[in-house]
């Protein structure tokens, strides 16, 4: 009995289908680190325009009140007296009350609704501990292409997240 001889045309369609899909995985990965780029924006801009913000807030009255009953005022409803009651301990970086004065920027909740810096207290709040790269990618994308409702969005939803941790 003889042994088959196979074909070197069957090892050469190998080669060409080994060499195709190679190329379909190189040019899929460029693509992704194209698009990751374009999400990864400099956070510069949003680096600079809250720092102006809280030089801002520092300078705003305030009411000096123990944290449960400035919580509290909100619960209830009473926005303006929340956020003149929560603002120093925004300042100081507590997170529950950045995220209150955010909410109360993104809604118009006892201050003038102001999208621009609802995204600016989310992203404070971000700064703290960002383990949620993609929402901060693409808050920053947003806010740098002026699209500060989906900015402060996406800062929210990655506070809100890290607040649950």
């Amino acid at each position: 009995m003889q042994k088959k001889k196979k074909s070197p045309f069957l090892w050469v369609i190998l080669v060409i289908l080994i060499f195709i899909f190679a190329g379909i995985m190189v040019e899929n990965h460029h693509f992704n680190e194209e698009r990751i780029a374009k999400l990864d924006t400099s956070q510069s801009e949003l680096h600079k325009d809250s720092q102006q913000m809280l030089l801002k807030a520092r300078a705003e009255k305030v009411v000096h009140i123990p944290y449960d009953l400035a919580y509290q005022a909100f619960t209830k409803e009473n926005y303006l007296q929340s956020y003149k009651a929560l603002l120093p301990f925004a300042l100081s970086g507590d997170l529950k009350a950045i995220l209150v004065i955010g909410y109360l920027y993104e809604f118009g909740k006892g201050v003038k609704k102001d999208l621009r810096t609802a995204a600016l207290w989310y992203y404070l709040g971000l700064q703290q501990n960002s383990y949620n790269k993609q929402a901060i990618q693409r808050g920053t994308h947003a806010y740098n292409t002026g699209d500060y409702k989906m900015a402060a969005e996406w800062f929210r939803m990655a506070d809100e997240l890290r607040d649950r941790r």
